[in-house]
């Protein structure tokens, strides 16, 4: 008896939700289809490789197309153990040309020299564009203050290195001329 009234009971629910004169249709509803998900790796480093050989694959890849040389001892000497002993200025022959780092005077009167030496005791005379340090820097400019209230005077070493993801990062590392109380200490 139970299984007989529930069969009238879905039948007169059946009834009662389609009024007379619609049909019992139920309305078609688009439903899009799932887009396929693609995974792609080409902008990611490998999860399961260490960063070192990473590192070494980047380094690789930008070596091969550079032509190898014989590096200086500048080149082979961290940029910490090098020393500033003075800043020299070349007038060219020419009197009367005062010696700044100004950009503002003429580059061809006058051209200034670094005097550094490393902790093997050996001296080097540097101007802009010489490769110095073993990451690759460059001396990109030679501070020269006239002052002496302020110890402005040094070098600026520009290095490019490349960060674990690729990107090549330029940076400025000041070499200065050292006081009487440093130099005591440095030694």
């Amino acid at each position: 008896m139970s299984v007989l009234a529930v069969m009238f009971f879905f039948k007169g629910v059946s009834y009662a939700e389609t009024p007379q004169g619609e049909s019992a249709e139920s309305p078609v509803i688009d439903v899009p289809k799932p887009v396929k998900y693609q995974y792609s790796s080409s902008s990611r480093r490998d999860p399961f490789m260490s960063i070192i050989t990473f590192n070494k694959r980047i380094r690789a890849g930008t070596k091969e197309n550079k032509k190898r040389r014989v590096l200086t001892p500048l080149e082979t000497v961290d940029l910490d153990s090098i020393r500033l002993l003075g800043v020299l200025c070349d007038t060219k022959g020419k009197q009367h040309v005062q010696c700044s780092d100004r950009q503002d005077g003429d580059p061809k009167e006058y051209e200034l020299y670094g005097l550094v030496t490393i902790t093997g005791g050996k001296y080097f005379v540097v101007r802009k564009g010489m490769p110095m340090g073993p990451n690759g820097g460059v001396v990109s400019r030679i501070y020269l203050n006239n002052r002496n209230e302020d110890n402005l005077t040094g070098i600026v070493v520009k290095e490019d290195s490349t960060d674990p993801y690729g990107r090549v990062i330029s940076i400025k590392r000041k070499i200065r001329l050292r006081t009487e109380e440093e130099e005591v200490e440095w030694r």
